[in-house]
């Protein structure tokens, strides 16, 4: 019986150790979302024996690639020099999109005059397939009363930062064209490039926020999203955007919106699982680091300064990424509480679904950002697209299709064409994961958005 006590003590302090430390996914227990809707082309109409040769298919783009985002390096931070390095390597990004400053490392906020140099210098290494851009190093954060990613996506606007319109002392809010856009070439069609921190307290934090990130690529998990409004009123003036989105969003995506609106009163969460997204309105967020957050979790606190990474009287947004999220969004400065000025639950949840990146999904849904700085992984994508081969067909898992937009599939037997179409047109009724099997009786196809009336 001595035995058994004891093992039944060092059970409970394994328990009690488990319980205090941040909860974290590992890769074999993500569940998949399963198809809602499965589609055939091309398979079993003709001969099976296609000599080994798989079918093709080209897909509307749908996101950033590692080929469009820069990354910047400041070679006089140690920490800038090594995160870039393991980020290049990881996400494989060209050599040709490094960028190389010089900056004294250690500074929270840089001066405008010395920040539209250092702006200048960069874009003019920058091509112009090059649509989004990472930062390797958190500190400086803050140009004036702009977050330093703002900042270079959107220049630094002095006439913004002096102006004091409202009663209050407020800026008013000025939305930019990339809020709520339907576009994948930021740069091309708006002439922004948005940007993203790599942002940590040090590098392993870094690395592990990159590790994260690459983690989630097309893990199509089953998920959900908490969204609280507190006690705190003057923090929670998104509770009707948290309703909106609770309301009408279909939890047949795999996906579960969670509204603890009036009554459920709930200031935080803790010890929740699958958690992708935790959208919330306090100063100080508590215990967040007992929740389990998938590979690609987004989570952000409404508050004035929670942009401030380092020595913040509220808390940093760098406590989300610590506790195991991989983007989040703060201001730098006293923003007021217009909601214009935060992210919109319903369209980061929405383009993330549909497989735009983190930096993506979280860009559009600021209308203005002017004042707050993006931190996290930018190209963590945990939908999106997975093909699988096997035999003489091809197999694609997606969630690309948006439910507002009709497509169609055509085939044809050469890269070239002509190609013709083989589906009826196709209309998802709500965001949702489809399957496409695609079989060798022709051997390219391509699945294309298309104007109904143009069907007729």
């Amino acid at each position: 019986m001595h035995w058994l006590r004891l093992t039944l003590i060092a059970i409970l302090i394994i328990c009690l150790v488990t319980l205090g430390q941040p909860r974290q996914t590992a890769n074999n227990s993500l569940a998949e979302i399963e198809p809602g809707r499965s589609f055939s082309f091309g398979v079993g109409k003709g001969s099976t024996n296609c000599n080994g040769r798989v079918p093709e298919v080209r897909l509307p783009k749908s996101s950033l690639i590692a080929a469009e985002l820069a990354l910047i390096v400041n070679d006089q931070d140690p920490q800038s020099v090594a995160v870039a390095s393991y980020y290049q390597r990881q996400r494989r990004i060209p050599p040709e999109n490094i960028v190389h400053i010089q900056l004294q490392p250690g500074l929270d906020q840089i001066d405008p005059i010395t920040f539209t140099s250092i702006k200048s210098e960069i874009d003019r290494s920058l091509g112009p397939n090059i649509q989004a851009i990472a930062l390797s190093f958190s500190q400086p954060f803050r140009v004036g009363c702009m977050g330093i990613t703002s900042a270079l996506a959107l220049g630094y606007d002095r006439n913004y930062c002096d102006q004091q319109k409202n009663t209050g002392g407020c800026r008013a809010p000025q939305p930019i064209p990339s809020y709520n856009a339907d576009s994948v070439a930021p740069f091309k069609d708006l002439g922004i490039r948005p940007a993203m921190i790599l942002a940590g307290a040090d590098l392993a934090q870094v690395k592990q926020l990159i590790d994260r990130g690459k983690l989630s690529d097309a893990a199509f998990p089953r998920a959900v999203g908490h969204l609280l409004t507190t006690t705190d009123r003057d923090r929670s003036v998104r509770a009707g955007k948290f309703s909106f989105l609770a309301a009408t969003w279909n939890p047949s995506s795999g996906w579960t919106q969670l509204n603890n609106g009036p009554p459920a009163g709930l200031d935080f969460i803790t010890q929740a699982d699958q958690v992708l997204f935790y959208f919330t309105g306090l100063a100080h967020v508590p215990l967040i680091e007992t929740n389990r957050y998938l590979p690609g979790a987004i989570a952000d606190h409404l508050t004035s300064l929670g942009g401030v990474l380092f020595g913040s009287p509220q808390m940093s947004i760098l406590n989300w990424l610590k506790a195991g999220v991989t983007a989040s969004y703060g201001t730098v400065v006293e923003p007021c509480n217009f909601t214009a000025k935060f992210p919109d639950p319903e369209i980061v949840v929405r383009n993330y679904y549909q497989g735009q990146t983190a930096l993506e999904a979280y860009w559009k849904s600021v209308a203005s950002p002017q004042e707050g700085v993006f931190v996290g992984e930018p190209l963590a994508k945990p939908m999106g697209v997975k093909q699988t081969r096997k035999r003489d067909q091809l197999s694609v898992k997606l969630s690309t299709l948006d439910f507002r937009k009709t497509y169609r599939v055509y085939a044809a037997d050469s890269p070239d064409g002509p190609y013709l179409p083989v589906s009826e047109p196709i209309r998802l009724p709500s965001p949702q994961v489809v399957q496409m099997n695609f079989g060798c009786d022709q051997l390219y196809y391509k699945l294309m958005e298309v104007q109904e009336h143009s069907e007729s």
